[in-house]
């Protein structure tokens, strides 16, 4: 077996291919059999090698998760790439059959991992001259088990937005309320809600998104591949560059937004982008606010001084004396006696 290293090429993974059909000539076989799908993270050239093939070359690129392996068999080859919870392979053999029985041989070696109901990938995205992207597992709560953190109108304003059909063209969400309301937590809940047919995206600079220039906006959107996904892309803390002087601070890019979620730009997107600020609406700039352009408008408050009262019986706390923010309330579970200033980063 020979490891392909960086050192070696540019791209590991384009010698371990270039291998893998160089073989396949050499030995005159042009029966081809390509496939993907689902597949359990897993070290391919162990796989492999476990089950009797002759591994004859492998890259891993463990920072992206990746590995490529080359191996084979008396009547085929075989090249698999595992990335991402995906196994993509190729095989060519001296028959058809040879090619179809390896191919259903690699479905069983590499089977689809285990659906998880707490977690979703989502990929963060930054801007540097093009899309940086890293994808990440995170910890979605179901909404049934924190729908008392909440007002009675914020729970109804996020079920109608999680019950919402995600229809031709792109839509606005707008959450907005002080710190230390939920409104974090509330977005993770909704990835829960919309795990199973839902793409999730997270713009970690949204000074960036606002103010880069469209091409941010347009390789995020309406990149080809992606226009074909139904997506939710987040925008958290975005209050300076919503605010009323948005105009002055990031030119156009406002206006180009408002068209993507319900303009001509959003036509035939299956696009969410929700918004989340500290700010009060009336700060927020009113081409945003004007009535029908958000699918959601939630404002996030304190639950009154009633429900206070009976999250913190739940969890065996002693009442509180009035309104309380999700923040304050877990403040009081932890023993502070007075409300402590929010967080901007919130739950």
């Amino acid at each position: 077996m020979s490891l392909i290293t960086q050192f070696e090429v540019y791209n590991s993974d384009d010698a371990v291919k270039g291998r893998f059909f160089e073989r396949a000539r050499e030995l005159g076989w042009d029966w081809y059999v390509a496939d993907e799908w689902p597949a359990a993270s897993a070290d391919g050239a162990d796989v492999l090698a476990a089950a009797g093939w002759d591994v004859r070359a492998v890259s891993a690129t463990p920072r992206f998760g990746s590995a490529t392996t080359f191996a084979e068999a008396a009547d085929h080859v075989v090249l698999v790439t595992v990335w991402r919870g995906m196994a993509d392979v190729a095989v060519a053999g001296e028959s058809q059959a040879a090619a179809d029985k390896a191919r259903s041989a690699l479905v069983e070696l590499f089977p689809a991992a285990e659906r998880s109901d707490t977690k979703v990938e989502v990929a963060f995205c930054a801007w540097h001259n093009t899309i940086r992207r890293r994808a990440r597992s995170v910890r979605v709560p179901c909404w049934d088990e924190i729908r008392e953190n909440y007002p009675a109108a914020v729970g109804e304003g996020f079920e109608a937005l999680r019950d919402h059909e995600l229809l031709d063209g792109g839509k606005l969400a707008l959450w907005h309320g002080p710190p230390g309301t939920g409104k974090t937590f509330a977005i993770r809940a909704l990835m829960h809600a919309w795990r199973d047919d839902v793409n999730f995206v997270f713009v970690l600079d949204p000074e960036q998104f606002f103010g880069a220039g469209v091409e941010y906006m347009m390789e995020l959107v309406l990149d080809e591949e992606a226009t074909a996904e139904r997506r939710l892309v987040v925008i958290e803390d975005a209050a300076e560059l919503l605010s009323l002087d948005a105009r002055e601070k990031v030119g156009h890019a406002l206006g180009r937004l408002l068209n993507l979620c319900d303009g001509l730009l959003g036509q035939g997107l299956e696009l969410v982008i929700l918004i989340t600020t500290n700010e009060p609406v009336g700060k927020l700039h009113p081409a945003l606010t004007r009535p029908g352009r958000c699918v959601s408008q939630i404002e996030f408050g304190p639950l009154d001084r009633e429900e206070a009262a009976r999250w913190l019986d739940a969890r065996g706390a002693p009442a509180a004396s009035g309104p309380r923010t999700l923040a304050e309330l877990y403040a009081a579970l932890r023993g502070e006696a007075e409300p402590t200033p929010a967080s901007r980063v919130g739950f």
